[in-house]
């Protein structure tokens, strides 16, 4: 009888401790990401990356120069979270892209986010090109610009560019080709050409420069 009573204890025990087991995460994130200078020698210490989750991005702004093509990054998951494949080095210089899965694998949510590095640059930020093309690789960009691509004339003291562009249509939105030094430039993507528009570069502390972009319309 006593023996009964250990082994009913022991079952009930056993329910008891599966009923209180928690559902698998459905999170799929990259909760941090760094790089520690033990793993990567050639830093001056330690930077904490950011991660945007709604953007699903993640990146390292370094404050000077160093190599990047090389970086090993310590990164945290979501719980019980993990990668697809296997991570190893990143060249911070162009998008490394990293699959998460959730825990739960019955009905798992997968996230794909966009890993780079940023160096800050020395001196202001500039931009150093800008154009319209009708093409960008393999992609038209710009379909109305049947006659030709148009180069910028950038005066860096000014902070003015002026681009003479042969066009005949109606419509003068256009999507800029923009080289720059810096972190970012906005605004980004079409943009109305009818009047003079202001470009912003900007680096991560805060330095900005703003250009003026005139484009006129040859006939």
């Amino acid at each position: 009888m006593k023996r009964l009573a250990i082994i009913l204890f022991a079952a009930l025990a056993v329910a008891g401790c599966k009923g209180t087991d928690s559902p698998p995460n459905t999170e799929s994130q990259i909760t941090d990401i760094r790089l520690e200078k033990s793993r990567n020698p050639f830093l001056q210490e330690d930077i904490q990356g950011v991660v945007e989750q709604d953007r699903a991005i993640a990146w390292f702004i370094i404050p000077y120069v160093c190599p990047i093509t090389t970086l090993d990054p310590t990164i945290t998951y979501s719980k019980g979270a993990k990668t697809l494949s296997p991570v190893g080095k990143i060249n911070g210089n162009s998008a490394t892209y990293i699959s998460v899965i959730s825990e739960d694998r019955n009905n798992p949510s997968i996230t794909r986010y966009s890993v780079r590095a940023l160096l800050l640059p020395e001196g202001e930020p500039r931009i150093d090109h800008f154009s319209f093309e009708y093409k960008e690789g393999e992609t038209i960009i710009n379909p109305t610009l049947d006659r030709g691509n148009a180069n910028g004339i950038i005066d860096q003291e000014t902070k003015k560019i002026t681009v003479y562009l042969l066009y005949s249509g109606v419509g003068k939105r256009f999507t800029p080709s923009i080289s720059y030094t810096g972190a970012r430039v906005s605004p980004t993507g079409e943009v109305n050409f009818s009047s003079p528009v202001k470009f912003i570069v900007s680096t991560p502390d805060g330095r900005a420069t703003e250009y003026t972009v005139t484009v006129n319309f040859v006939q």
